[in-house]
């Protein structure tokens, strides 16, 4: 950095622990209504603590700046989540199944703190999840064919976002909070098989659709003169939730006689456009791409030892995996 013409060195340090203690119980009892339906009932209690501790350094060329802030919070959460399940067994072959289950995920503090103002705990989030599948097999079991249809409510979703604070500032700082969101709804759809032609080879497809939103999300960010100012977010679409997810993949096992086996096998693996961040802006997404996968695997006669080589990526592929705004 540099003030007119003089020259200005930064050195920021981090010094962070968080320590979490968490502890469960869980009991399952399945109840078989008849010969065809059976009724799973399921309850989990969980607890957790979470001790944190951070201290941030800054050091200049002129020490009049120089300063340490420190960071110190505990909270602890408790949950009770319930989950249900109903199947019925059409045939020996066939099974269609009911569930509803929820989640629970902790809360936890500000990793990002650096001043005071973006000190502070966020809260746990919940979900309720809904699903009704199919699980078939045919052709002599040849060919398997599952498929499901799902449904996620989520509330207090945990959303991480980047603030400006103090806009007017002749230097702006940024603040990194984690916000929970009102309301954040999941549905889609599943189909997957997996298809042996002939012995030796086999061939796999699966497709995915999904449809985030946001039900409601708000948050209160730092307007002009250091106002406060409610910003409606229930418009963004949620990150790392592209609408279509594919792969197809194929694999041959050959013979070696007293040599044991070689299989052959490769993939492609297709992922839509997705946000990478909860901050929805352009250079913060990750257009659609493909990947393509091969291995070979040799296996002993006795199957003690076994060997793979193969090549990930084989087109070299450049992607994003993650992204936020600074």
């Amino acid at each position: 950095l540099t003030l007119g013409a003089l020259p200005l060195t930064f050195l920021r340090t981090v010094d962070d622990d968080l320590q979490t203690d968490s502890y469960a119980a869980f009991g399952q009892a399945t109840y078989k209504v008849s010969d065809q339906v059976s009724a799973t009932l399921g309850l989990r209690y969980t607890s957790e603590s979470k001790d944190y501790f951070r201290t941030t350094s800054t050091f200049y060329s002129l020490p009049a700046f120089d300063g340490t802030f420190e960071y110190v919070d505990d909270d602890r959460w408790d949950a009770f989540t319930p989950s249900v399940t109903l199947d019925y067994q059409v045939t020996s072959d066939s099974l269609l199944y009911a569930s509803a289950g929820r989640g629970f995920k902790s809360g936890g503090f500000n990793g990002r703190a650096n001043e005071a103002a973006s000190t502070g705990a966020y809260d746990p989030e919940y979900v309720w999840t809904y699903e009704l599948g199919s699980k078939n097999t045919f052709a002599g079991g040849s060919l398997r064919v599952n498929g499901a249809v799902f449904y996620s409510d989520y509330t207090d979703f945990q959303a991480r976002v980047s603030e400006v604070v103090d806009p007017n500032a002749p230097v702006p700082s940024f603040a990194f909070p984690v916000l929970n969101a009102g309301s954040l709804g999941i549905y889609g759809a599943e189909l997957e098989t997996t298809w042996v032609p002939l012995t030796g080879l086999t061939l796999q497809a699966q497709v995915g659709f999904l449809n985030a939103y946001y039900g409601e999300f708000t948050e209160e960010v730092r307007g002009p003169n250091n106002t406060v100012v409610i910003r409606d977010r229930s418009g963004d679409e949620p990150p790392f939730a592209p609408n279509w997810t594919a792969r197809v993949g194929a694999s041959y096992e050959f013979g070696l006689d007293d040599m044991g086996s070689l299989t052959l096998a490769a993939d492609w693996n297709y992922r839509g456009k997705a946000w990478l961040s909860v901050d929805n802006r352009d250079v913060l997404t990750q257009d659609a791409f493909s990947l393509f996968n091969a291995l070979a695997t040799w296996q002993s006669q006795s199957k003690t030892w076994r060997g793979s080589v193969g090549m990930k990526n084989i087109t070299d592929e450049v992607y994003k995996v993650d992204a936020q705004e600074f």
